[in-house]
């Protein structure tokens, strides 16, 4: 008889907190140690350690939302999947303090709606959003005009900077190449942006999504700055940032929305693309570090 092999995933580390995965059952656990040794449901776990200061403020991110879609995993035309439907589930309750910055899907067709660059101030920290999108286009750019804004901005800030755009940046290959195709923004712009990060000291993070991932790169050539890819909320893992601001640094808190309607359908998605030979779910999830960690301030 074939065995059973339970999986849990550690979805969220926190300084305080950690939730794990067991399929669509939620186990949270409040009111831990920071930097500490936890054995939780039979697994190993450190919480991260509590940056220096006060705690001055939280903030969070969604991306990849794709409302209005009732499919995931289709590609283009394509029958291969496989491909999850839903009905139409969403609404628009949203605040005063949401914020909204484009992505590819709201400019495929010429749309204008929520273009251009933004700043939100928040204590402790100043939020550069950049809108990223070329319209009709699946890829991203950084304008010259965007990059002087953005020097400006970072030159004359009294607070540590977070750029957050919707396309991921490029930082590299193995091979050298440098496609002027890549799926986010171009070599070009995304190494014009690495230098601004390296003379503007403020520049702490790039956040975006895009990729339906979680992972992190740090850039050597900017002291080591990280550039972060968020999953996303649409499918597996249903995925969203937390943000906690300190005097002494930023802390990365990943989420799974959790509710169990939400959980039935991203472990519903956890294969998709497997007709393409992708394993999706390593591939959306992330390793623990590259979505639970601390930002730190230069």
């Amino acid at each position: 008889m074939a065995a059973t092999v339970r999986r849990v995933d550690v979805t969220t580390v926190a300084e305080d907190l950690v939730v794990l995965h067991d399929g669509v059952r939620a186990h949270r656990y409040d009111g831990l140690t920071p930097d500490s040794d936890y054995e939780l449901d039979s697994v190993a776990i450190h919480t991260l350690p509590r940056p220096d200061g006060e705690l001055l403020c939280r903030f969070a991110t969604v991306n990849d939302v794709h409302f209005g879609e009732v499919e995931a995993g289709r590609v283009d035309d394509s029958e291969l999947g496989p491909i999850q439907r839903v009905e139409p589930c969403y609404g628009a309750a949203f605040g005063e303090r949401l914020h909204v910055i484009r992505g590819n899907h709201d400019a495929y067709r010429g749309q204008s709606v929520h273009p251009g660059d933004r700043v939100v101030d928040l204590p402790g920290v100043r939020l550069a959003l950049l809108d990223t999108v070329i319209p009709r286009e699946t890829t991203g750019r950084i304008t010259a005009e965007q990059l002087a804004w953005l020097d400006d901005l970072a030159a004359g800030s009294d607070r540590p900077v977070m750029v957050m755009g919707h396309h991921q940046t490029w930082v590299g290959s193995v091979s050298g190449a440098r496609p002027a195709d890549y799926f986010g923004i171009n070599p070009d712009d995304s190494d014009a942006l690495v230098a601004l990060i390296a003379r503007r000291p403020r520049v702490v993070a790039y956040t975006a999504g895009h990729t339906h991932r979680n992972r992190v790169r740090r850039v050597a050539a900017s002291d080591g700055v990280p550039h972060i890819e968020v999953g996303c909320v649409k499918d597996f893992p249903g995925s969203w940032a937390e943000y906690r601001v300190y005097d002494g640094g930023i802390t990365q808190v990943h989420h799974r929305i959790s509710t169990p309607d939400a959980l039935a359908w991203s472990e519903r998605c956890r294969h998709l693309y497997q007709d393409f030979g992708i394993d999706y779910e390593t591939y959306a999830l992330g390793g623990l570090e590259d979505r639970c960690f601390t930002i730190s301030i230069r």
